[in-house]
């Protein structure tokens, strides 16, 4: 009598409960690989600046046809406005520091909404904590993304108003 072939399913237990763990284990890593390196990757070179009030600025930062900064009044005799706190974040050091209005000024800036090393300061709002996602300020530059922690940021997008790159 020919010996019978045996299932193969039955062959190994110990194949089939590696490969069971394997195969999420190698998607899960696939998955971390695509959410940090981009991070690992972003590095922006230039620093910028931006002003957050508590409820409603009474004043509105606004950068000239020449890169200078100056402060007009939102609405005439606004009583309800508080004044803005101008920031100042630097790349380097990825660190938030208040300024004032002279420092801020003296400054050349350059309001397009991309650096000129092409990142963009967006607000991430996917709604999950799942695994890596969340909510948050970031400098974005195509598939590179850096986080960044913007001062004054404790209600949302709707605090941090964006005024320019700071010029080299």
């Amino acid at each position: 009598m020919p010996a019978k072939k045996s299932d193969s399913n039955t062959d190994n237990p110990l194949k089939d409960l590696l490969l069971m763990f394997a195969v999420p284990a190698i998607v899960a890593i696939i998955v971390a690989l695509f959410v940090y390196v981009p991070r690992w990757a972003a590095n922006p070179l230039y620093d910028f600046i931006y002003y957050t009030c508590s409820y409603s600025c009474s004043d509105r930062l606004v950068v000239g046809a020449n890169g200078t900064l100056s402060q007009t009044p939102t609405r005439a005799n606004d009583s309800y406005g508080d004044e803005a706190i101008i920031m100042y974040y630097e790349a380097d050091t990825d660190a938030t520091r208040v300024i004032s209005l002279d420092e801020a000024i003296s400054y050349r800036l350059d309001p397009s909404s991309k650096s000129p090393d092409g990142y963009s300061l967006e607000y991430a709002s996917n709604g999950s904590y799942f695994l890596f996602w969340g909510t948050g300020w970031q400098l974005e530059s195509g598939m590179k993304h850096k986080t960044v922690k913007l001062a004054g940021d404790s209600y949302g997008s709707g605090d941090v108003k964006f005024v320019g790159w700071v010029k080299k």
